[in-house]
């Protein structure tokens, strides 16, 4: 039996198989201690030396710092390229004005430009050094490695290349920094998808089908609950559009039943023209992620129970659109929020 196999997907097949017999790795550097020197970290000094110190040599002078990755072929046989990425200084601490580990920030930033430098190259399969925390490598690696690409035709949408663990045996931390990425890459997609097709109604239906599957509890409550609330202030904001306001609550138990959960808030207008006070025309269209407080709260609530966190968390989601319909508010406007305070309406 003859299959008909159509041009643009054979093409696609193709290229697919062709960009997953291609490996790359991808290697850390340090800063080095005169300016423009940088120090290859212990697996990539391992590296290097079971390849006769050819590497050091390449990257003298290649202006490497953090965020930089330079891609070498043609170094060994058993990698097509290797992606040397700048980690900016060795020995960097705790910043606590931003509360961020900045070594693991510094990790993550390296494995993802490394890896979207060996993607340009079409490498179908990277691995990528576990730096000193493979959890923080394989977080930047997912990072890296993710497209919005939902509506590309085919034979035009890129292969997203597989990462994997170099040098190594911390699987465990690696894994949990897996599940970390792929959760943000979660609220990425929510937040990168046009407003016509991430309603309140839609974007309901995606916490649906990401946060059932994993065991949490979600509860869509309807324009009468939130009437019964009282929440006026939320639903002034939902009276010029024709798309239902929706409230969400989201219920996680890692805990026991009588600890008080974690209380997670996001801001959930899955479009913002500005109402009556419009915003610029230009660049409009980036206000389809004025949902990005909602797309995080669900990305955290996916990342722990997928790592079956001990502990207890509520997310909860206002949902609506803000337009500038018959009914939309008008600055002067005063409303009554659901603590009973009045809210004058500026613009």
């Amino acid at each position: 039996r003859v299959v008909a196999i159509e041009k643009s997907n054979f093409r696609c097949l193709a290229d697919a198989c062709s960009a997953f017999n291609k490996k790359g790795v991808v290697l850390g550097a340090y800063d080095g201690a005169n300016p423009g020197e940088v120090k290859l970290t212990p697996i990539g000094t391992k590296f290097d030396e079971e390849m006769g110190g050819n590497l050091r040599e390449l990257i003298k002078g290649s202006g490497i710092k953090k965020g930089v990755a330079r891609v070498f072929c043609n170094v060994c046989k058993d990698f097509q390229a290797v992606a040397v990425a700048g980690l900016g200084p060795e020995g960097v601490g705790f910043n606590l004005l931003e509360n961020l580990d900045m070594c693991k920030e510094n990790i993550r930033v390296a494995a993802g430009s490394g890896v979207v430098a060996l993607d340009d190259q079409g490498l179908g399969v990277i691995f990528v050094e576990a730096f000193c925390d493979a959890e923080a490598a394989a977080e930047g690696a997912i990072l890296g490695a993710w497209k919005y690409q939902e509506f590309k035709n085919k034979e035009m949408q890129a292969i997203m290349p597989k990462v994997d663990l170099f040098g190594s045996d911390d699987r465990q931390e690696w894994d949990r920094g897996i599940v970390k990425g792929d959760a943000q890459n979660v609220a990425r997609k929510i937040e990168e998808t046009p407003g016509n097709i991430m309603t309140p109604t839609l974007f309901t239906q995606v916490v649906l089908d990401q946060l059932c599957a994993c065991g949490i509890q979600v509860e869509a409550r309807d324009r009468d609950w939130i009437e019964a609330k009282k929440m006026y202030g939320f639903l002034t904001v939902a009276k010029g559009s024709c798309e239902q306001p929706l409230f969400l609550q989201m219920n996680y138990c890692g805990g026991p039943p009588d600890d008080k959960p974690i209380l997670l808030v996001g801001k959930g207008i899955t479009f913002d023209t500005g109402g009556l006070c419009l915003k610029p025309c230009q660049n409009m269209s980036e206000f389809r992620a004025d949902l990005a407080g909602a797309a995080v709260i669900v990305g955290v609530m996916k990342a722990v129970a997928k790592m079956a966190l001990p502990c207890n968390v509520t997310g909860l989601i206002p949902l609506c659109e803000n337009m500038p319909g018959g009914m939309a508010m008008k600055p002067g406007d005063i409303v009554t929020a659901v603590n009973g305070k009045t809210i004058r309406i500026e613009d």
